[in-house]
């Protein structure tokens, strides 16, 4: 579908005009330094996500366990970032700078803690990074104990023949989540297995799944740690951004690596992610003298001066500043997140919840997945709502007719009354069904918080927000009618 000039107006409404005579540019920029899944389609101008490269506030975006637009605030962040960057702003910006302060702000984001953070185009090449590392630091073949993929954001097991991915299974075969005793159990018995045979082992612990589960704990990957020290390392994946900052210090404080996007929950466009490295193993690198063929290429200023010598071309290497818009938009967002004090914060992701699972158990079309006890008080893993089609009810096409009514969602509905576009996220498999997750965001956060801050009272500033969950669950009735 291509934007309407009154679409295209309304992006470019309360920009400045000085800056607006970028977006041809900023366009271009955002969408290169990445895969082909964020190059927008030269017709529809859409990404593979679904996503725009400008803001689509005409639009509900409810999609953030997978991808969204770019909100109006982060968009002129950009336009005025890229104006000092082409000297056209008497605060003109050096790409080294602007490089480090994009690190520096991640580490006080996301952890308030120092740390290296490696800026990373998408969170499967975070990954991959973090499985090198583990091989340069335990020195030996490793089995990577991961869960369930199809939860998680851009898994893929290793191409690398020195590592061996098992998986453990977050679901029962019925699709019911399993006890997180039984995860780690089998996880620790996997480990058992490796270490005997001589092997390193590195985990993946998986904080919040896009239908909300948790994978294997920090405490299981502690207690084999603690038996066998210097031949284990773990990353935990928290790159769907519903991990408060005090964990993230201390998986880092206990010597985990980290993986954090600005896509997902902190509201930047797709493919923005990071990797954060405890000090103890920034300082294990940097006492290596030779990581080639190890390490992966980086682009120029996506690692701190001090291990960049550890990556293949990094000295002669152009500098992608295209991760760098887009880490600028989330940190734009991000920034404003946290200016919202932690109570209203959790009333807004509350509230959130609470009508959408209202609306749920009223539609007879599909099932809501119940929360975990552990999560109901937790507003961050509350504010993903899994929904599961009951038609086809457990057959092979399952996940083919939710992945349908997720695209119908997104497309005009000509006959329904109040129609929009709703974006929700992509479908996960959950046995022989299929759920269609539906979240909160930073950006509908900081949308409420900008209406209170304009006098309107907590009650008419989260209106807009229920009625489009509103508008969500009545389209979806009229397309499984």
């Amino acid at each position: 579908m291509s934007w309407s000039a009154a679409q295209i107006v309304e992006a470019l409404q309360g920009s400045d005009p000085a800056l607006a005579v970028l977006a041809p540019q900023l366009d271009m920029i955002m969408a290169s330094g990445g895969d082909a899944l964020i190059w927008p389609n030269a017709i529809s101008r859409r990404t593979s996500f679904g996503t725009t490269t400008r803001p689509a506030a005409h639009e509900i975006w409810f999609s953030s366990t997978s991808a969204q637009s770019i909100s109006r605030p982060a968009w002129d962040e950009t336009l005025r970032t890229l104006s000092r960057l082409m000297r056209k702003n008497p605060s003109p910006l050096s790409m080294s700078e602007w490089f480090d302060d994009i690190r520096a702000r991640i580490a006080q984001n996301f952890s308030a803690t120092t740390c290296s953070v490696l800026l990373m185009p998408s969170a499967a090449e975070a990954r991959d990074t973090a499985r090198a590392i583990a091989l340069l630091l335990l020195k030996r073949d490793l089995f990577e104990i991961a869960t369930t993929p199809s939860e998680c954001a851009n898994f893929s097991e290793s191409a690398r023949p020195e590592i061996r991915t098992l998986i453990v299974d977050m679901r029962a075969a019925t699709g019911d989540p399993r006890e997180q005793s039984d995860i780690d159990a089998d996880a620790v018995e996997l480990c058992e297995a490796a270490l005997e045979s001589g092997q390193g082992v590195f985990f993946q612990l998986l904080d919040t799944s896009k239908t909300g589960l948790t994978g294997i704990s920090r405490g299981a990957a502690r207690s084999v740690a603690q038996v066998a020290p210097g031949r284990t390392l773990a990353l935990v994946d928290a790159s769907e951004g519903r991990t408060y900052a005090n964990e993230v210090r201390r998986d880092l404080a206990q010597g985990m690596m980290v993986l954090v996007s600005g896509s997902q929950f902190v509201g930047g466009p797709p493919h923005c992610a990071a990797l954060l490295l405890p000090d103890s193993v920034a300082d294990a690198l940097t006492g290596i003298n030779d990581a080639s063929g190890i390490l992966p290429a980086m682009a120029r200023f996506d690692a701190p001066r001090e291990l960049r010598y550890l990556f293949a071309g990094v000295e002669t290497a152009v500098a992608n500043p295209g991760l760098g818009l887009r880490w600028s938009a989330a940190l734009a967002e991000h920034d404003e997140y946290f200016r919202v004090s932690d109570a209203l914060r959790r009333d807004i992701l509350e509230t959130f919840a609470r009508k959408a699972r209202a609306i749920a158990a009223r539609c007879g079309f599909l099932t809501v997945e119940a929360l975990l006890p552990d999560h109901t008080e937790d507003p961050l893993r509350e504010s993903i709502v899994a929904l599961i089609p009951l038609t086809p009810a457990r057959s092979p096409k399952a996940m083919q007719y939710a992945e349908a009514i997720r695209i119908a969602l997104a497309q005009p509905c000509p006959g329904l009354t109040g129609d929009a576009i709703c974006h929700i996220g992509h479908a996960i498999p959950v046995a022989d069904r299929a759920a269609l997750p539906i979240a909160a965001s930073a950006q509908m956060v900081n949308d409420v918080a900008r209406r209170m801050a304009h006098g309107l009272s907590f009650d008419r500033a989260t209106t807009p927000v229920l009625r489009d969950l509103e508008t969500l669950f009545r389209k979806w009735e009229a397309l499984a009618g």
